[in-house]
């Protein structure tokens, strides 16, 4: 039997460090008190290369308020110990929101992460970058 260790993926995990946070705010949080962080997530089928699925997506990110500055290329290493980039994360300007988007052509996969403090920003956010990255 073969097991093929995955390497670690930081997108992955800021995604869920962003879930688990989310979660237990709520939890944490008394009845009465405004609403907890918001987190919206979908997956989407990769079936170009690592290049042309993050070929546009710096420029969505800043079609939808985040500021250039705010933008972090995410790289992993691949089995030649070669930094390769499968995504960005960004911070809103003026939001409390953050963006994470991952490309892994090689597992065939993509993700999108938009959390935040405010529902109706963060999900507006989501809508736009789904939209907008989608077409």
């Amino acid at each position: 039997m073969h097991t093929r260790q995955i390497p670690r993926n930081p997108a992955r995990q800021k995604v869920a460090a962003l879930a688990i946070l989310g979660w237990a705010a709520s939890l944490l949080a008394p009845l009465s008190a405004q609403a907890g962080p918001s987190l919206y997530a979908n997956s989407f089928v990769v079936s170009t290369s690592q290049a042309d699925c993050l070929k546009n997506t710096r420029d969505v990110l800043i079609r939808v308020g985040m500021k250039q500055q705010d933008i972090t290329s995410m790289t992993y290493k691949n089995d030649a110990g070669r930094d390769v980039q499968n995504g960005w994360s960004a911070d809103h300007p003026t939001e409390n929101i953050s963006v994470v988007f991952e490309c892994d052509a090689r597992n065939g996969m993509g993700a999108i992460a938009v959390s935040g403090v405010n529902n109706d920003a963060t999900y507006e956010v989501y809508s736009q970058l789904w939209d907008l990255w989608m077409k």
